[in-house]
């Protein structure tokens, strides 16, 4: 009888966390290296004196050159594409005014939000007004300047009605709808649950109301959405709402609003692979959810209709990557594991080697 070749030895299993500066299957993380001395030919110990230490800078070539690139890659796939400036990720007025002249409209979330667009020279009409905690106050400007009103929940819809009816006034809404898309996490604490049919009772609520029309949806999945896939189940669940709420209704939805959560190609989501090998191009998530809608939405085109508008709210791949904060030193701290860090006076404390 042959001998058998032995067992082999079993090994404990080890669970070992991860360091910053440890190596992984990408090499060596260590803290950033690369040395900037100015940003945009302007020098950060002259930005420095001129307004001190912390300060956040803010490049507009590259802000420029962001949306520019985000708005090709849709625009070269669907005839009519807006974009709305997520106000929310960064209201600075500058920064603002910038992309109001790229094109961008504004997408607000507070009546506050709603007045700094006004301020901004931002026209009524180009103003999307998302956002669960609508004032009557600020919901009554938003109808007389023509906004684009999002619904968030019933509550909020019946004080539409009620502005609405004693008015006597036409008022056009969009629905927030919450869904899951079978690739990210539902967020379902604001919007309508389509599951469920709050979705469904809202639009036949609107339908059912003299005063109030539905022309828009709106959706927002989530944010730094790493699969394009995401964005084209979310297109075609709502293309599929929209086929069931016109068949009650005389008249076509106006738009789709799908939102923000493009992701910038930073590491501040924690992502194991570096942001280059992790992040999808701009050009993938533009060809899903533009094939998406234009595959969703045939049946208007065979119908002699009008494909509905597509709105898109990016912020942080716009802006992230746009900015710097300047830091000096204020200490230096040797951490229990070797390692050494430091200690800025923006508050924040930063590793500068890996261990000894």
């Amino acid at each position: 009888m042959k001998n058998l070749p032995s067992a082999p030895q079993w090994e404990t299993p080890l669970l070992k966390p991860h360091g910053l500066g440890d190596l992984n299957k990408f090499g060596r993380r260590t803290a950033r290296r690369d040395l900037i001395e100015a940003i945009d030919g302007v020098s950060v110990h002259e930005l420095v004196e001129a307004y001190g230490s912390p300060v956040f800078v803010t490049s507009e070539r590259r802000l420029r050159e962001n949306i520019r690139k985000i708005r090709r890659a849709f625009d070269s796939r669907w005839p009519d594409v807006v974009h709305g400036w997520s106000y929310k990720t960064n209201y600075t007025t500058a920064i603002c005014n910038i992309l109001h002249q790229e094109g961008s409209i504004a997408e607000v979330v507070s009546g506050f939000e709603y007045d700094k667009a006004r301020h901004n020279g931002v026209a009524g009409h180009d103003i999307i007004f998302n956002g669960p905690n609508k004032k009557r106050v600020q919901l009554e400007r938003a109808i007389d300047e023509g906004a684009m009103i999002h619904v968030d929940h019933f509550d909020e819809l019946a004080l539409i009605g009620d502005i609405a009816s004693e008015r006597r006034q036409n008022v056009r809404l969009a629905l927030r709808l919450t869904f899951d898309t079978g690739f990210t996490e539902a967020w379902s604490r604001f919007g309508f649950h389509l599951e469920s049919g709050q979705a469904h009772e809202a639009a036949r609520r609107i339908a059912a109301h003299p005063y109030l029309q539905l022309h828009g949806l709106h959706s927002h999945i989530g944010t730094f959405i790493l699969d394009p896939r995401a964005y084209e189940s979310q297109v075609k669940i709502m293309c599929g709402f929209m086929r069931e709420v016109e068949a009650g209704q005389d008249h076509l939805i106006d738009y789709i609003d799908i939102g923000g959560g493009l992701p910038s190609r930073n590491a501040l989501q924690g992502v194991y692979q570096p942001p280059q090998q992790a992040v999808p191009d701009l050009d993938d998530y533009a060809e899903a959810i533009c094939g998406a809608l234009a595959r969703e939405t045939q049946y208007r085109l065979d119908a002699g209709q009008k494909r509905p508008r597509l709105i898109f709210e990016s912020g942080r791949a716009v802006v992230d990557d746009a900015q710097s904060l300047i830091a000096s030193v204020c200490g230096l701290k040797m951490l229990p594991d070797g390692r050494r860090s430091a200690i800025l006076d923006a508050g924040v404390n930063v590793l500068i080697s890996a261990r000894n």
